[in-house]
């Protein structure tokens, strides 16, 4: 839905929009941890667009309304309102892949240390690493990890690329750092000759504390709300 918008807003406005590419680069990895598929510059028109019918729609409507409620110095009022609204689509537009990213990291540090636990149980039969990716990817219960060991295996099993790549490159797409601390962990174990089961049992181990800490915290917290109201 988002994607055939972006390419229709590209159509309309995307030669104006490419002479403003350079000033929205930090939007470039955000919209990839954010898992938004759409070029920058079709981001970027979007955004454009969305403002600009926002921004005429408030000058024209609000300055009729504004006029009936107001009277003349309504008009006067309009400008200001149609330039505001735009910048707020605007800034909307800007926030929303790191609303996306905070959102998507939570969700995965939340499956991650059972998943981990699950590769690492992969690894003691001695499921050799890209079918433990394919194996992992294939099964919905371990949620967005899932999602990110299906496109690993996909990068290992469609484009041939080496284990050491496609998980580098899942440790650079990742909104979640402690998926980006597993991947190098494991590319490390890997490359260095070293035990790749042991690895994952106490990087598991570490994440289901960290998991623990969190629920407790969470409790306390509403045990503390509840205190209160």
């Amino acid at each position: 839905m988002f994607q055939d918008y972006a390419d229709f807003c590209y159509e309309q406005i995307g030669g104006y929009v490419l002479a403003l590419e350079d000033n929205f680069q930090g939007l470039r990895p955000q919209l990839k941890k954010a898992d938004i598929r759409t070029t920058l510059p079709e981001y970027i028109a979007a955004a454009v667009f969305s403002a600009g019918v926002i921004s005429f729609g408030a000058l024209f409507l609000g300055a009729a309304i504004l006029v009936i409620a107001l009277g003349p110095s309504g008009i006067i009022l309009s400008p200001f309102i149609a330039v505001v609204l735009g910048a707020v689509v605007l800034g909307g537009f800007y926030i929303y892949p790191s609303l996306i990213i905070s959102g998507r990291a939570s969700k995965i540090d939340d499956f991650l240390p059972f998943a981990t636990v699950y590769l690492s149980t992969l690894a003691g039969t001695g499921t050799p690493l890209s079918e433990m990716f394919r194996v992992l990817g294939e099964r919905d219960e371990y949620g967005p990890v899932s999602d990110e060991a299906e496109r690993i295996s996909r990068d290992l099993h469609t484009f041939n690329m080496d284990t050491t790549r496609a998980m580098r490159r899942a440790a650079e797409r990742t909104p979640s750092q402690d998926f980006k601390d597993l991947m190098y962990g494991m590319i490390h174990a890997v490359n260095t000759g070293g035990e790749l089961e042991g690895f994952l049992e106490k990087r598991s181990d570490k994440l289901i504390d960290d998991y623990k800490r969190r629920i407790e915290e969470f409790a306390d917290k509403l045990s503390l709300l509840v205190e209160m109201y």
